[in-house]
């Protein structure tokens, strides 16, 4: 197995961010690759004790490694439905720009859950959104990668990007003020795509912000309040 293994490690190195619309591909063998290495040792006899007390030790590292799992996931479990009631109050179809704040210090323990084990992560909400696709089939502007079936309607042509993630509160205020491209300043990507969030009230019907509980201070003029939770602010996108 020295070779594969070899061959495994170059590839990781070797691998780019982004592979046939999926992100962090980069991540993937490296994840695998221990597994790989352990599968490929040979087993040698240990000392009684070292056979007895190392599965023995390993079995509690897993256990409690699956319960903190299972807390966070219920914990999580609770706001992705709070997302899913307040977002029922989105009309169907309707355009909905994601905006993403920096999870504030704090915010990332988990109640009852020991840091050491598990703490929550911004990125546990990346795709949240979604399920307002499937609850009040609404658009979003990066959920098209070119790889898929999926594909935008041409009432929606010009408000995506094959490769986007949830934008940042700068960007949110910056698109705002006009005029939103000075001097060319906007540049479209590799595949010709302009930015989605460029001249995003002219775009978009309702903007979910996920603020972790610290609203802005200031909001663009554009935004009225609409729905809220815990964790996030609904606002629907109207003009000055």
């Amino acid at each position: 197995m020295r070779l594969p293994i070899l061959a495994v490690i170059v590839a990781a190195v070797l691998m780019p961010n982004w592979v046939m619309g999926s992100w962090r591909a980069d991540i993937r063998l490296p994840v695998a690759l221990p597994f790989i290495v352990i599968a490929s040792t040979q087993p040698m006899l240990l000392a009684r004790r070292l056979a007895i007390g190392l599965p023995a030790l390993a079995a509690i590292f897993l256990g409690a490694h699956i319960w903190a799992i299972s807390v966070s996931w219920r914990a999580l479990d609770g706001l992705y439905a709070e997302f899913r009631h307040a977002a029922s109050a989105l009309p169907r179809g309707a355009r909905l720009l994601v905006v993403w704040s920096a999870m504030p210090p704090g915010k990332e323990i988990i109640d009852g859950v020991p840091p050491i084990l598990t703490r929550r992560l911004a990125a546990d909400f990346m795709h949240m959104p979604a399920l307002a696709i499937i609850d009040r089939d609404v658009f979003i502007p990066y959920l098209y990668t070119g790889w898929t079936a999926v594909a935008p309607g041409p009432r929606n042509a010009g408000r995506f990007v094959s490769q986007g993630v949830p934008i940042s509160p700068e960007l949110l205020i910056e698109a705002a003020m006009p005029p939103a491209n000075p001097a060319g300043s906007v540049q479209p990507n590799i595949l010709g795509e302009l930015p989605y969030w460029a001249d995003w009230p002219e775009k978009f019907e309702f903007v979910l912000w996920i603020d972790f509980g610290v609203p802005p201070p200031d909001l663009p003029a554009q935004l009225k309040p609409w729905a809220k939770g815990s964790f996030f602010h609904i606002y629907l996108v109207s003009a000055r």
